[in-house]
């Protein structure tokens, strides 16, 4: 009854080991996947009346003119 307990416990702790190391490379495939979207879902800039305009609160102030005219 001992070693069975014993033996049990044994495949218990290997069965997790594995678990856990499929797991991380799971979570790092997972995070590598949602960085890549983030980059390439990102807006670097616009062109607005024929000028290019990259700064992020530059950007944001734009659209949200823009938004404004259109739905307002």
């Amino acid at each position: 009854m001992v070693g069975s307990r014993l033996r049990e416990s044994i495949w218990r702790q290997k069965c997790r080991a594995v678990w856990l190391a499929e797991g991380d490379r799971k979570m790092n495939f997972f995070h590598r996947q949602a960085r890549i979207r983030l980059v390439s879902n990102g807006i670097l800039g616009i062109q607005y009346n024929g000028r290019w305009e990259n700064k992020p609160e530059r950007v944001k102030f734009l659209f949200t003119k823009e938004f404004m005219k259109h739905f307002s």
